[in-house]
């Protein structure tokens, strides 16, 4: 039986924040710098004000709690490696349909 502390599962959770964090701020930049270089092809960014800030806050959580809500912190692997793909695709799939859900909640 493999046995690690929670301070591991705390280190890999906020890894998660951070990455979800990281990867919304890149996406954003990457969509100024697409709209600069193509201004008819691509939409206008978002202006960045203390809304979208708060939204990133709350995506990046919900995505580390439905994370440890499906056990993809537990080191006891009890199940499938395709079973586990599936846990994570359904916790993408999750907070994709609720970014989207509260990113237009919150802009318009």
């Amino acid at each position: 039986m493999i046995w690690r502390s929670s301070f591991n599962s705390k280190i890999a959770q906020l890894a998660d924040f951070i990455t979800v964090m990281s990867g919304l701020t890149i996406s954003y930049f990457i969509w100024d710098y697409l709209y600069r270089l193509k201004p008819g092809t691509f939409p206008t960014p978002f202006r960045i004000n203390f809304q979208l800030v708060i939204l990133s806050l709350i995506i990046s959580y919900y995505y580390v709690f439905l994370l440890k809500n499906y056990n993809a912190y537990s080191y006891q692997r009890f199940t499938s490696i395709l079973t586990e793909y599936l846990n994570i695709l359904k916790v993408f799939g999750i907070v994709l349909l609720s970014a989207i859900f509260f990113s237009f909640l919150f802009t318009h």
